[in-house]
């Protein structure tokens, strides 16, 4: 499944449901139902967003070639994507939004 958000700002952002809701709950945002992300908390929403950690991997997030086939363990290497770097799209929303003064909606 996947969430799409949208601003009158920038292009539509469109996200796997797992990703949107592990940065949205970071932003004490639900993504099980529409929401919206107005003006005056993209500050703070962007310090927090910024602020993720490049050592913060996504779950599940990895390659499959890079399993161990028997023990199906993940490796530590740098395969896994970070939330940080997941969160860089709706950072950059995000700001045009809070630039043009719009909101940024998803699930509607």
């Amino acid at each position: 499944m996947v969430i799409k958000f949208k601003s009158q700002a920038a292009p539509d952002l469109v996200m796997l449901s797992q990703h949107a809701h592990e940065l949205l709950s970071v932003l004490g945002k639900d993504v099980a139902q529409a929401g919206i992300l107005e003006p005056k908390d993209m500050p703070a929403a962007l310090v927090v967003l910024q602020g993720l950690s490049d050592d913060v991997a996504v779950s599940g997030q990895v390659k499959p070639e890079t399993l161990d086939a028997e023990s199906e363990t993940i490796p530590d290497d740098d395969t896994a994507v970070s939330l940080h770097r997941r969160a860089w799209p709706l950072i950059q929303m995000v700001e045009r939004a809070l630039a043009a003064d719009k909101p940024v909606v998803w699930g509607v």
